[in-house]
């Protein structure tokens, strides 16, 4: 059975919605719609969840190797995260990869599926299982096909859940900044 649990949102919590909306363009912290401003906040949050999180020195060939952002996106608006590339994050530049071919995902440390099409995202998550990849996505029902983190939206913001035996099972680490803001998954579906 899965049980959601909703942390409260404490001074780091805080902290990390402040850095989120600094990332945001001025237009959109006035309220002014702008193209892609959905992936715009998404790309503020998946580079929080990078911070946040912690790969096994495995991970990386080299200490100073790249985290590889890896994209399947269906949306032409999600290259938006494109901007992410050569960000600093812990002392490794963020690499961004528009995946052409699934069988690339195993080189990649961070697997955003940006498409509503469950298939693509069902071989996606084979392909990541066994490594130590960190996938996000947009889809209702993304945690229970097996992902790590699910976006989704209430009351008109976006939100994101946290699934901790899959993220175990990838040997990934969350701080608790991360935490904070999530609402977690624990159990089977």
């Amino acid at each position: 059975m899965t049980a959601l649990h909703t942390a409260p949102l404490g001074k780091p919590g805080r902290i990390l919605l402040l850095a989120m909306l600094i990332l945001l363009p001025a237009g959109e912290i006035q309220g002014q719609p702008q193209a892609g401003s959905e992936y715009q906040v998404k790309a503020a949050f998946i580079y929080h969840f990078v911070r946040f999180t912690l790969w096994p020195e495995e991970a990386f060939p080299e200490p100073d190797s790249p985290l590889v952002l890896c994209l399947i996106a269906s949306d032409p608006d999600a290259d938006v995260l494109l901007a992410l590339r050569d960000k600093a994050v812990r002392n490794r530049r963020l690499v961004i990869r528009n995946l052409t071919s699934e069988a690339d995902i195993p080189g990649c440390h961070i697997l955003y599926l940006a498409t509503e099409d469950s298939e693509t995202i069902r071989r996606g998550l084979a392909l990541a299982r066994g490594h130590s990849i960190l996938t996000v996505g947009e889809t209702a029902g993304f945690i229970r096909m097996g992902g790590i983190i699910n976006f989704f939206e209430r009351e008109q913001r976006l939100r994101f859940a946290v699934n901790l035996e899959a993220a175990e099972a990838a040997d990934l680490k969350f701080s608790s900044q991360l935490l904070m803001s999530a609402e977690i998954v624990q159990g089977a579906p």
